[in-house]
């Protein structure tokens, strides 16, 4: 089995690919939603999930900040956002001001430092963007 998927130092994530994985994130969290409140095995499952969200989310945004060409050291401001958004609403708003670019600024259509141009769906490809 190859786990270079899960290696934060190499690859590049397109528009689409980034958005369909937040997508599908937070459905893997419906199992722990029907458990009982107060039961071990959910208060398991959230660490579990949380770490698990969290690492693959900064894996997302590294490596969408590659796509587009830019530095992926830019990912340690999001990841600051994210831990105060849990302390503070409007780092959570900050948070989402970072993620938006992420989204609309297309990458690029070259191989780059990181890597080959992802392949994949691109949403703004398909329905008239750059």
């Amino acid at each position: 089995m190859d786990f270079k998927i899960l290696d934060l130092r190499i690859g590049r994530t397109n528009r689409g690919q980034f958005i369909l994985s937040f997508v599908i994130i937070p459905v893997l969290a419906i199992p722990l939603i029907v458990l009982p409140e107060a039961s071990t095995i959910k208060e398991i499952g959230n660490i579990v999930y949380l770490s698990c969200y969290l690492y693959i989310t900064s894996l997302l945004v590294v490596r969408r900040l590659r796509d587009i060409g830019l530095n992926d050291k830019i990912a340690a401001l999001w990841f600051i956002t994210f831990i105060a958004a849990s302390y503070n609403f409007a780092f959570a708003i900050i948070n989402l001001l970072f993620l938006l670019p992420l989204i609309f600024w297309p990458g690029e259509n070259k191989r780059n430092k990181y890597g080959e141009q992802p392949v994949g769906f691109d949403p703004f490809k398909v329905y008239g963007g750059k």
